[in-house]
């Protein structure tokens, strides 16, 4: 119940900020999509851009509470980069969808710019925490034996 919790939290927060930031923001790149795209295609867009931009904390979040139930946790550890990479992927295909565009220019390009960013440093810091935490449970058995 308390992941659930958690990811709920998060997401809610995050759709609430991006919602904000929309209603603020006429002159950026979520102004440029709402102007150009028709609503049904830029409720498409925007669906594809929160996700790709809180996907990655939130597998991690999600797999690392999941790996602690699990009695094989290590393989929920191993998948949760290859995880994060299909999500980004999926959800890019989605906006460029409904953008119309074949590949990423320059204008998909800065909206997917800080999910990008988000990529590369959640798994990293996943990878460490993780070795910390294994580290530290390695310690903790020398100690006692």
């Amino acid at each position: 119940m308390r992941t659930r919790n958690l990811i709920g939290l998060g997401v809610a927060a995050t759709a609430a900020c991006y919602l904000l930031i929309e209603r603020s923001q006429t002159n950026g790149i979520i102004g440029f999509f709402h102007e150009r795209l028709s609503v049904s295609m830029f409720a498409c867009w925007f669906a594809g851009y929160i996700v790709v931009t809180i996907s990655p904390a939130t597998c991690a979040i999600s797999f690392w509470l999941l790996a602690k139930r699990s009695r094989h946790g290590w393989i929920l550890h191993l998948a949760v980069a290859p995880a994060i990479y299909a999500i980004f992927l999926a959800a890019t295909d989605l906006m460029l969808f409904a953008a119309g565009e074949q590949d990423v220019d320059p204008l998909s390009a800065r909206a997917i710019i800080p999910a990008m960013l988000l990529l590369m440093i959640c798994p990293i810091v996943y990878f460490v925490a993780l070795g910390f935490r294994t580290i530290g449970a390695l310690r903790r058995r020398a100690k006692v034996g």
